[in-house]
């Protein structure tokens, strides 16, 4: 049972007029400056139903997981025309622990997939390490902080490769812009701008700038 089906069924069902989770590419808000491509999501009900129909129908193997996929904003430079693409939420079933227990049994080309997620997962966080030290090489790696038990205590955005949270970012910056004046006695040196573009993407810009 596909997932329009699912909808279809839920709706009919509560006498409602039908509607499908498809987003069409074709249909879209526009004016002369921005173009939106709409997205039709389901109703919290109807999501909710649609992760029990999966969860029964599809495979018991699997758990069903409500999932929202965001696009950037896309300009583009000749018209200067901004096209945004309205966030799309659909269930994902997931391979639960009992159907990662059936993989591992089974082998094969699935088992092979998952060791290529798990490996993915372990050269991120070890990626990670080595774009914050410019002096890390094999010979003083760290290698306790790539353990897989290291990495599942990290936190999600840590562990997704993304280094230390945005938010733990943008508090400090707070801090460090209300607490350096009064340090320094100067109101807003330009070091302090400086500062704070360096930090504001993690540091990327001047990471490897030996000045």
């Amino acid at each position: 049972m596909d997932l329009n089906s699912v909808i279809q069924a839920n709706n009919q069902a509560a006498g409602a007029e039908v509607t499908t989770a498809e987003v069409s590419n074709e249909t879209a808000m526009e004016d002369t400056k921005s173009i939106v491509i709409v997205a039709t999501n389901p109703t919290a009900e109807e999501m909710q139903a649609m992760c029990s129909d999966l969860a029964v129908n599809y495979n018991f193997q699997v758990d069903v997981k409500p999932s929202r996929f965001n696009f950037k904003k896309q300009v583009d430079k000749d018209t200067g025309i901004e096209t945004t693409r309205q966030a799309v939420e659909i269930p994902l079933p997931v391979p639960s622990v009992e159907g990662i227990v059936a993989i591992l049994k089974e082998g094969g080309k699935q088992l092979d997939l998952l060791m290529d997620a798990v490996e993915g997962i372990v050269q991120a966080a070890a990626r990670e390490i080595i774009s914050e030290d410019t002096s890390i090489n094999a010979s003083n790696f760290p290698f306790g902080k790539i353990s897989w038990e290291a990495i599942s205590n990290m936190p999600k955005a840590q562990r997704r490769g993304g280094g230390i949270p945005k938010e733990t970012w943008e508090d400090f910056m707070a801090d460090y812009i209300t607490v350096m004046p009064g340090i320094t006695g100067k109101t807003r040196p330009a070091g302090f701008d400086y500062t704070r573009r360096a930090c504001g993407p993690r540091g990327s810009p001047v990471r490897a700038n030996p000045e």
